[in-house]
């Protein structure tokens, strides 16, 4: 194998450099300098192309992302590199493929098989691509299985709690969806977004609330109510409350006030209604 030229490793070097001083159109000059340069890096030669294809889908360049992706892959076979490490390269190409539009199922492959490297990314983005098949009842169930683990080992991650509670709630499990987004406010109560997700939860009839479950037991809590139980009436109060801690924590929220003055026009007609039947 031929050793690096002076061109090749002074490119990578300085690409590595600039990357470090943030000026990364420099960055990337440098990179595709030493890539196109004669020699190699040896397994370096894996880094090279990993962060000149993270810099490529940064600057809205995917497509040429994925050209350096997998060429790192073949790298990490030719170097006979960790499992882990090609995980990392299948995961990135996966990433940019979604970017570019590329083919769903070559995405959804790279992310199972970078997954069953134990890459905890890779294993959520896959329940996410799986949540969105909304007509496919067994990619929908997988999905939440795939949740339902993450959450078991990281039962403080407020965002896989939420992206559960949204598969949840395609499935038409409303009180479960509910709960999940109760287990994500637990892990980030200073989350506007999260406040407003609650307030759907309670406006959409959820059954039960959700802090009498106990997640220092049991993710989904001793108390918790069977996720295939009907839907109840709607709790404006409740959503009331979550959408007023909203707007204290971000006065400026996009959807907060909106939703705030429906459920006071709603809770309005309500009170109207029960006089007019009095």
């Amino acid at each position: 194998m031929p050793l690096a030229s002076a061109t090749r490793l002074e490119s990578f070097h300085a690409g590595m450099h600039a990357h470090k001083a943030g000026n990364l159109d420099e960055a990337l000059t440098h990179f595709r300098a030493a890539i196109e340069a004669d020699g190699s890096l040896g397994a370096d030669d894996v880094s090279l192309n990993l962060v000149a294809g993270e810099l490529m889908v940064q600057r809205g360049l995917a497509n040429e992302a994925v050209g350096c992706f997998q060429h790192a892959i073949e790298l990490c076979a030719e170097h006979n590199l960790s499992a882990k490490q090609q995980a990392i390269c299948q995961y990135s190409l996966a990433l940019a493929l979604e970017e570019a539009g590329g083919d769903e199922a070559r995405v959804e492959a790279l992310y199972r098989q970078a997954s069953g490297a134990g890459l905890a990314a890779a294993h959520f983005n896959l329940a996410g691509l799986l949540g969105q098949q909304v007509a496919n009842t067994s990619a929908m169930e997988e999905a939440l299985e795939l949740y339902d683990k993450l959450v078991r080992s990281e039962p403080s991650n407020p965002v896989a709690w939420s992206a559960m509670a949204n598969v949840l709630r395609r499935r038409g499990l409303r009180t479960a969806a509910g709960l999940a987004r109760a287990h994500a406010l637990a892990a980030a109560p200073s989350d506007a977004d999260l406040w407003v997700d609650m307030s759907e939860a309670f406006r959409k009839g959820m059954q039960l609330p959700p802090w009498l479950a106990h997640p220092e037991t049991d993710p989904w809590g001793e108390k918790a109510p069977q996720p295939s139980g009907a839907p109840g009436p709607p709790d404006l109060r409740s959503a009331r409350r979550c959408l007023r801690r909203a707007l204290r924590l971000d006065p400026d929220h996009p959807q907060a006030a909106h939703l705030l003055a429906m459920c006071d026009a709603a809770m309005e007609r309500e009170a109207a209604e029960r006089a007019a039947e009095r």
